[in-house]
């Protein structure tokens, strides 16, 4: 797998509501990090 240093992919809305709802998130963020694997770097930006 090539090394991605830039995307333009991400998941948008406003915090607390659907798709941003703390369900969703929760289960984004767990699946991210069973996609990244240990000691993997994630970096989440807020804009």
């Amino acid at each position: 797998m090539s090394r991605q240093l830039f995307g333009t992919d991400g998941i948008r809305g406003v915090a607390g509501q659907y798709p941003l709802d703390p369900q969703t998130v929760f289960a984004f963020g767990r699946a991210l990090g069973e996609w990244a694997g240990a000691g993997a770097k994630v970096l989440l930006s807020p804009a």
